[in-house]
């Protein structure tokens, strides 16, 4: 298994899991398909994979980008699965049985959009900050994609950001005292010109 450590750029970045934790799907997929497509090419053009130059160190950053893809799909990490998928393989082996499958955890649920129904039972504060963390979650996943999103991508950054708008809504009606049909009219009815106040 590979011992491959974090890569510390002359820029000074460091390559590690957490430095490709920033970036959607898409753009990590297209990084690994490059790092590989590469590889590929200079093999065939008859040139050595060596220690410490470009392409090996084109496979470290493919290896931290899968490594944060296979956890962001699964909630496991992939060193783990994969050494305890050779574990198993041994011991088929010596049991003289056939091999194993490798155990793929299940893939973690995408985010659901909640009705309002849900938010009723949080209180005030509770609804803000979860606002709040929604929102945040969906401008962090906009603001990481490559602008060409695939729908896992769009969905990623539009329910985060769809349930923080509708906790907020919760909260602006628990606070004016109104109905679910009042909030156009409360919300208009806040939004003053600057300088404006209510009476």
């Amino acid at each position: 298994m590979s011992k491959s450590k974090p890569i510390i750029t002359q820029g000074g970045v460091v390559l590690d899991a957490d430095h490709y934790n920033k970036y959607a799907d898409g753009p990590l997929l297209l990084k690994c398909f490059e790092i590989i497509d590469e590889a590929i090419d200079v093999v065939e053009e008859g040139a050595k994979i060596r220690l410490h130059d470009d392409t090996y160190f084109g496979f470290v950053e493919a290896y931290w980008a899968l490594t944060v893809l296979f956890q962001r799909h699964t909630g496991a990490d992939a060193k783990e699965v994969s050494e305890q998928h050779w574990a198993d393989m041994r011991q088929a082996l010596l049991k003289g049985e056939p091999a194993v499958h490798p155990v793929i955890p299940s893939a973690i649920p995408p985010s659901e959009l909640l009705d309002p129904m849900h938010f009723d039972q949080f209180n005030d504060l509770t609804l803000a900050c979860m606002a709040f963390n929604s929102g945040d979650a969906g401008q962090t996943a906009l603001l990481a994609a490559d602008h060409k999103l695939s729908q896992a991508d769009f969905r990623s950054a539009v329910v985060p950001l769809s349930n923080s708008l509708t906790a907020l809504r919760v909260l602006v009606i628990r606070m004016s005292g109104g109905t679910i049909s009042d909030v156009a009219s409360i919300l208009k009815s806040q939004c003053r010109p600057q300088g404006e106040t209510l009476q």
